[in-house]
C-alpha cells in the first residue's frame, strides 16, 4: 500500500513539473507581519511571521508561510502550505487544499491538519466550507485523529484600488484550523502604497468555544506588516 502511494504521489509530482515547465508565472507575492497577541492560557505572547506566493497561468496559486512567537515560558510554532484551483475565469469558485502545523515545543505538542475546502469569493463578500481532517500527539503519544467542519465569511465594506476595509468570521484561516466552536472575529485593512507595496492591519478577537448558545473570550490578537507582490 505504501509502495503504491509513493507512486501515485511521484507521478502526481512529474505532472506538476511538466505542467509547471510550460506554464506563465503570473503573480508574485511576499507579506510580513509583527504579532502583538494576549490569550487567557500564556499571557502575553509576541512574534512575526511571514508568506510568499506565486500564481501560475492565473488558474493556479501556491502560497506558504511559517509563524513564531513566544510567550514567558513558551514558543509556538505554526508552518502552512496551501494550494488553490480556480479554473473558471469569470465565476469566483475556487478550490483549495491545505497543510497546517501548529508545535509547541515545550509540551511536546503537534498537530498537522489536512484541510480541504471550497471558496466563493467576490469584491465585497466571500465564503469558504470544508473538512479538516487533524492529528494531534501530546508529550510523544499516538497521534489522535479528528475530523471538523471549517468555514470562514467575510465583508467587505470598501474595497477600491487604494484601501481595503473589511470583517471576518470563522474558525478557520492560513495558519489555524480550530473546532467547529472555536471561531474568531476579526476586523482588517490594506492601504495601497502603490502597485507593488501594500500596508495590513488586522485585529483577531478569538473564542474558545460556542456550546450551549454561550461562548468564551479566549483573546486577542494584532497583526500588523506590509506586503510586496510583483
Amino acid at each position: 500500500m505504501r509502495i503504491k502511494r509513493c507512486i501515485i504521489l511521484q507521478l502526481f509530482f512529474l505532472l506538476f513539473l511538466r505542467y509547471a515547465a510550460a506554464a506563465e508565472i503570473t503573480g508574485k507575492e511576499i507579506k510580513s507581519f509583527t504579532i502583538l497577541e494576549y490569550n487567557r492560557s500564556f499571557g502575553f505572547i509576541g512574534g512575526m511571521s511571514a508568506i510568499g506566493g506565486f500564481e501560475l497561468d492565473n488558474i493556479l496559486h501556491f502560497k506558504c508561510g511559517f509563524s513564531v512567537e513566544t510567550a514567558k515560558n513558551s514558543a509556538f510554532v505554526d508552518i502552512f502550505n496551501n494550494v488553490t484551483y480556480s479554473p473558471f475565469k469569470k465565476f469566483p469558485l475556487h478550490f483549495s487544499l491545505s497543510h497546517i502545523y501548529n508545535g509547541i515545543p515545550e509540551y511536546q505538542a503537534h498537530s498537522n491538519s489536512i484541510l480541504q475546502y471550497f471558496s466563493f469569493l467576490s469584491r465585497h463578500a466571500g465564503i469558504s466550507f470544508g473538512m479538516n481532517m487533524r492529528f494531534s500527539s501530546f508529550y510523544g503519544s499516538k497521534a489522535q485523529f479528528e475530523s471538523m467542519f471549517s468555514y470562514y465569511g467575510y465583508f467587505n465594506f470598501i474595497n477600491n484600488e487604494k484601501i481595503l476595509i473589511g470583517t471576518g468570521w470563522g474558525n478557520f484561516d492560513d495558519f489555524y484550523a480550530n473546532n467547529f466552536g472555536s471561531f474568531s472575529y476579526s476586523i482588517y485593512s490594506a492601504v495601497h502604497i502603490n502597485k507593488n507595496w501594500v500596508i495590513n492591519n488586522e485585529i483577531i478577537y478569538r473564542q474558545s468555544g460556542a456550546d450551549g448558545f454561550a461562548s468564551s473570550f479566549y483573546g486577542v490578537n494584532w497583526r500588523t506588516g506590509a506586503g510586496f507582490s510583483w
